[in-house]
């Protein structure tokens, strides 16, 4: 079975890109220690001692804090402008995911779509479709086929010549085979899934009322940007495919509905803990600021 050569380019990019962020943090935070002590002691000599201690503690505090906002506004925004860039074409309106990252809504020739943006990075693209079955395709890496088989999932037999580096799970054999027979699909499932330039895995689901399609992992260590054209071609694939699977061939025989850990998968991937979060940090940002003004006048009125 062959290997994911672009696993181990991904573990060998994440570990650089973990191993880059500690070092640039513990410089910095070494660096705001230094620079907070000399800003202590400089108003420690014109004060007494415990107002110097307690002007180090705020600066680093206030830094620590202005810093760390400033760096994921940043870093959000920037995700913004190229993510918008790809997706809002389509018609497609963006939103703040979880934060730090972007989902996308709408519809796309008629259909419901969502596109949710996560670490990893990852991209799940989730299509609404008619269809009651379920049929997986993944490209035929060793891994996978590792998981899947510690998972009791056992891929089925195909003779397609031209899916050979593609491995399927089908809940209906026949119905999947029947499309994956079709020209067409197969020319935009090899294109989907095996030519991708920097995402590690790669896959796509076709389950009861929806079609998935998934990216995630990065050959990169830091810059990465999915180009329009890509995007695209992703949402043109994906739509050939569920018309050829809706139109072109014969139902399913045998029609299923989403089993109950399937809905709980959608309902948790759209689920935005924005508020909450904000809300929380809103919450431990007051308790600080309350404890330092207690502080503060306690040592004023002990003082």
């Amino acid at each position: 079975m062959e290997p994911n050569k672009k696993l181990e380019q991904g573990c060998f990019s994440m570990l650089a890109r973990t191993v880059a962020v500690r070092l640039i943090a513990v410089a910095v935070v070494l660096g705001l220690v230094v620079v907070s002590c000399v800003f202590g002691s400089v108003v420690g000599s014109f004060m007494d001692g415990t107002w110097g201690l307690i002007a180090g503690t705020l600066f680093f505090g206030i830094a620590i804090f202005a810093g760390g906002f400033g760096f994921a506004f940043v870093t959000v925004y920037r995700r913004k402008i190229y993510l918008d860039k790809a997706f809002t074409p389509l018609g497609l309106e963006g939103s703040i995911y979880r934060i730090f990252f972007r989902k996308y809504a709408g519809k796309v020739r008629g259909r419901d779509v969502e596109v949710f943006f996560s670490r990893g990075p990852m991209v799940e693209i989730l299509i609404a479709t008619g269809l009651k079955t379920r049929v997986g395709i993944s490209p035929a890496f060793g891994d996978t086929m590792f998981f899947s088989k510690h998972l009791g999932e056992q891929s089925m037999e195909h003779n397609i010549a031209n899916l050979k580096n593609l491995k399927v799970w089908a809940e209906e054999e026949p119905w999947a085979l029947n499309l994956l027979s079709e020209p067409s699909v197969q020319q935009r499932l090899i294109r989907t899934l095996s030519g991708q330039t920097f995402f590690v895995r790669s896959f796509m689901k076709l389950f009861p009322d929806y079609l998935q399609v998934h990216f995630s992992g990065n050959t990169n260590v830091f810059s990465w940007e999915i180009p329009p054209d890509q995007v695209e071609q992703w949402f043109s694939d994906a739509f050939d495919i569920l018309d050829v699977a809706e139109s072109k061939i014969a139902p399913p025989q045998n029609p299923i509905e989403m089993t109950s850990a399937e809905r709980l998968a959608v309902s948790i991937r759209r689920k935005d803990t924005t508020k909450f979060t904000l809300i929380m940090v809103g919450a431990m940002l007051a308790f600080f600021f309350f404890v330092f003004v207690a502080a503060m006048l306690f040592i004023t009125l002990v003082g």
